[in-house]
């Protein structure tokens, strides 16, 4: 009987060691993969922060106007005067507003309070907030025409951040006690 003969193992028939590993391959395809999970979760994580800035940022807009509107509903529906004026009387400036009225074509840049002190508002020369008075039909609340006194008017307060309107709330104010 012929020994067996010791041949080294050829390139052919790799030998496999008893320890299992990764294969430089099957490292590469992983760190694809996690590399393009990771991609998309950052992407996931910016989208939602932009849009968490833009509901604060509505929500304050929100809150602005309505601030607004109360301060202009709590005034009389007509000027106290002998002879009303639509609008503000000449010369008056917002703390002496004293009818709803008064606020027709009311614009700041940036709000101010009724006192004239800045708002609490990042960035606050971007933000602007308007009012809009207009006599409404009482029985359909539709803009009257002619604008003339119908015994209901229409408040409307917009603000804007960088010209970029974000709230519009309205309130109909009538001559009835």
């Amino acid at each position: 009987m012929n020994p067996p003969s010791q041949h080294p193992p050829s390139r052919a028939h790799p030998v496999r060691s008893e320890r299992g590993g990764f294969t430089i391959v099957e490292v590469v395809i992983s760190v694809v993969i996690v590399g393009v999970l990771l991609a998309a979760s950052l992407r996931a994580v910016g989208l939602s922060r932009i849009l968490q800035y833009r509901t604060m940022e509505q929500t304050r807009a929100n809150e602005m106007a309505r601030a607004l509107l109360a301060e202009i509903g709590q005034k009389a529906y007509a000027d106290p005067g002998a002879a009303p004026v639509f609008g503000p009387e000449s010369g008056e400036t917002r703390a002496a507003y004293d009818d709803v009225d008064d606020y027709d074509g009311f614009a700041e840049h940036p709000p101010l309070t009724r006192e004239g002190t800045k708002l609490p508002l990042p960035s606050s020369g971007s933000w602007r907030w308007s009012a809009d008075v207009k006599w409404v039909d009482p029985q359909t609340l539709a803009v009257a025409s002619p604008q003339s006194e119908t015994g209901a008017k229409q408040v409307t307060v917009t603000v804007t951040r960088n010209n970029v309107p974000l709230a519009k709330v309205s309130l109909i104010r009538t001559a009835a006690p």
